[in-house]
């Protein structure tokens, strides 16, 4: 079908991929032979099992007796999941994809064919991920999204880093200028100025030409993990980050900093501090659309930080198919993706697939409309907000005060804290508003005569404001950032 043929071509645009369409296996054969000719040949290949005239199985047998420089790898789709072993055989072909095909199956198939889960494997066979980090490692996380920062800082300080956050490549290139850091990890897709452009304007800085710097994005694929090493990057995270992949990536970059301790077990974490866990974890279990497994995996294991998480993705973006729409509605593609994208990813971490993949198909479709006006991007958007309002019903019985008590912070801790409101304030993101709310108590003891001034800026929605009283407030504080712990435990 026609449809499903460009919507798996818009899934592999997207993916980063230059992916071309033909409707018959005569036409693929045709397509192959030019461009190999041209010195443009094609990496791989997706074809259907069943085709009018040749079928996938007969379209690859005659592209393997082509006179080509370079043979592309050819991946089988069928929407059968019995296709016949011998036409497997017969390829070979390199991998087999059911329809209808999703997202996540997708890039797990890429990624294997082209190799990527096979070095990643080798790494995990060659050593066990460490635990922690050495005491004293300064990382910098460029990413625009608030609920992303928690997320991966939380993982971050868990390892032993001091963490500090950057809310767009500029605010990243600024605080990079001002201290230094052993690493930096870089989020690809950031309003202002992207994660590419950044790298390359922090390395012509003084003493980063050596420095750590990790690519992290959703596009997982040759051509994006090609373009961040050519613009500077020493390696490549697909979003939503593992968590043991992280540690290894970390580790291959800084292993002068890596602690030899065996990595905890998921029994041997702490436990998190909820009185009904256990009643929790039942009714999430029993959610449909809910991988409790893959989000607690995603979160180190962490379930209040979880169930915050959760809270947080359904009192904060219940309405971002609405505004997907109307951002659409003006004019304004990039903004429509870019609330996709990010929904898409923190569906992903918080272990809600089928929201992930509603969200993919969306974001995919939108960019789909770039070449072709008329496109419906009204189905695939309202497919997206039924499965928000569901799951708000759904999670109705989560609690809102899962997060740590801020009156209980130090002034270091505080501190901390403000780094990670001062990103949101600097690229005008309206959760400045609820992330300075927790932190109001806190503020009040330690800085009471500032923390009405920056509260009522905040309130005012005068962020420019806000975030030169923040600067005030933390260049006159009695612990200097450069003395900020490295890490959560004493």
């Amino acid at each position: 079908m026609e449809e499903a043929r460009e919507l798996l071509a818009d899934m592999l645009t997207h993916l980063g991929a230059r992916a071309d369409a033909v409707s018959s296996g005569a036409l693929a054969l045709k397509a192959v032979a030019q461009a190999d000719e041209i010195g443009d040949p094609y990496e791989l290949l997706l074809t259907d099992w069943l085709m009018p005239g040749l079928n996938g199985t007969q379209t690859w047998q005659q592209i393997c007796g082509l006179p080509l420089k370079h043979r592309p790898a050819c991946i089988l789709v069928s929407g059968s999941l019995s296709c016949p072993a011998d036409e497997l055989d017969a390829g070979p072909f390199a991998a087999f994809l059911p329809k209808p095909v999703l997202p996540k199956a997708l890039q797990e198939v890429l990624a294997r064919v082209w190799g990527q889960s096979q070095a990643r494997d080798t790494v995990q066979n060659a050593s066990p991920a460490p635990a922690r980090f050495a005491p004293g490692m300064r990382l910098l996380l460029a990413e625009d999204n608030a609920l992303n920062q928690e997320v991966a800082g939380e993982l971050l300080r868990q390892l032993g880093f001091a963490v500090e956050m950057a809310g767009d490549g500029l605010i990243a290139i600024e605080q990079a200028r001002r201290q230094r850091y052993d690493l930096i990890l870089m989020d690809v897709q950031m309003p202002h100025m992207d994660g590419l452009e950044a790298t390359r304007q922090i390395r012509a800085l003084p003493g980063y030409e050596h420095t750590p710097i990790v690519a992290m994005t959703a596009n997982a694929f040759a051509e994006d993990r090609a373009a961040a090493l050519g613009a500077g990057m020493n390696d490549h995270l697909p979003k939503p980050v593992d968590p043991e992949q992280l540690r290894r990536v970390l580790a291959q970059q800084l292993p002068h900093a890596v602690q030899t301790a065996d990595p905890p077990t998921p029994s041997a974490r702490p436990a998190t501090t909820m009185d009904n866990e256990a009643e929790l974890r039942s009714k999430l279990e029993a959610i449909d659309g809910m991988d409790l497994t893959q989000g607690l995996r995603s979160l180190g294991n962490n379930f209040a930080a979880l169930v915050r998480l959760l809270h947080r993705i359904t009192v904060q973006h219940t309405q971002d198919a609405q505004q997907a729409l109307h951002a659409l509605r003006t004019g304004d593609l990039e903004e429509a993706q870019r609330i996709l994208h990010t929904l898409k990813g923190l569906a992903g971490t918080a272990g809600l697939p089928g929201l992930q993949v509603a969200a993919q198909r969306a974001e995919a479709v939108v960019e789909a409309s770039r070449s072709r006006p008329g496109t419906d991007t009204s189905s695939p958007l309202m497919e997206v907000s039924e499965l928000l309002a569901r799951l708000a019903c759904s999670f109705d019985f989560l609690p809102n005060d899962t997060h740590p008590s801020t009156t209980a912070l130090d002034q270091r801790g505080l501190q901390a804290a403000l780094l990670r409101l001062r990103p949101l304030l600097a690229s005008d993101d309206i959760d400045a508003s609820a992330a300075y709310a927790d932190l109001h108590m806190a503020m009040l003891k330690h800085y009471p005569q500032q923390a009405q001034a920056l509260a009522q800026t905040i309130d005012d929605f005068d962020f420019v404001q806000a975030l030169h009283l923040l600067d005030t407030i933390m260049a006159s504080a009695s612990s200097p950032l450069d003395a900020l712990p490295a890490s959560d435990t004493p």
